[in-house]
């Protein structure tokens, strides 16, 4: 599906701005004094307006092509950027996933899979959960509750999750686990929302964070 993209909508403004441009600099010639530009009683006066006229379609032209330009330029560069996402695939330099799925009102689960051929390591969890969560490391290593908006950093041990040697094969993953400390839903219609902000680092030293939404509704 087409798409606007920013750097077309910049060419568009910009042509659409030396068009008007243009044609309101003619007006003004034409309202202030058009024997300025050109006679109005003779047959050359007639000529001068017709080339006058024809300039404006030349700018016209100019401007067609300013915008066609943009949007092969706009269109190329996604393509580099998906490229070049392609390639980091393949090569194994990009970041892993976080998928969060909810499996009941009180439970839910984040899945990291390390696509990158090397390892990570997981250095903080945020609840952005209204309610205390309890949170288990692959099921069954409980670390206890936190508090909404409390970021945890205290882990048993080092959270890695090993590097994505063998492409061919399903990528090391490791399996986060929530169960809500809260009101459970009653009958009718109950929805809340599930938030966390994961913090990774990278063996190269780089971190980045991540947050994943997903809702609750009966």
């Amino acid at each position: 599906m087409w798409k606007f993209s920013r750097d077309f909508l910049y060419v568009v403004l910009i042509a659409a701005t030396i068009i008007v441009a243009v044609f309101l600099l003619y007006r003004a010639g034409f309202v202030f004094g058009r024997d300025g530009f050109c006679p109005t009683t003779d047959a050359t006066g007639v000529r001068c307006l017709r080339d006058w006229l024809g300039a404006l379609s030349g700018w016209a032209g100019a401007a067609g092509a300013l915008v066609a330009a943009g949007w092969t330029i706009s269109h190329l560069r996604k393509q580099i950027s998906d490229q070049r996402r392609q390639t980091d695939f393949i090569l194994g330099n990009t970041d892993p996933s976080f998928e969060l799925s909810i499996d009941s009102a009180i439970s839910a689960g984040i899945l990291v899979q390390n696509f990158n051929r090397r390892r990570v390591e997981i250095v903080s969890v945020t609840n952005l959960t209204p309610f205390q969560v309890k949170m288990y490391w692959d099921t069954n290593k409980d670390i206890g509750y936190f508090k909404p908006g409390e970021t945890r950093t205290d882990f048993p041990d080092r959270q890695f999750v090993d590097g994505n040697i063998r492409p061919d094969h399903a990528p090391p993953c490791k399996l986060i686990k929530f169960n809500v400390k809260g009101p459970h839903p009653e009958s009718g219609t109950y929805k809340w929302q599930f938030e966390f902000k994961v913090k990774f680092r990278s063996e190269r030293g780089t971190t980045r964070t991540y947050t994943v939404v997903d809702h609750f509704r009966v």
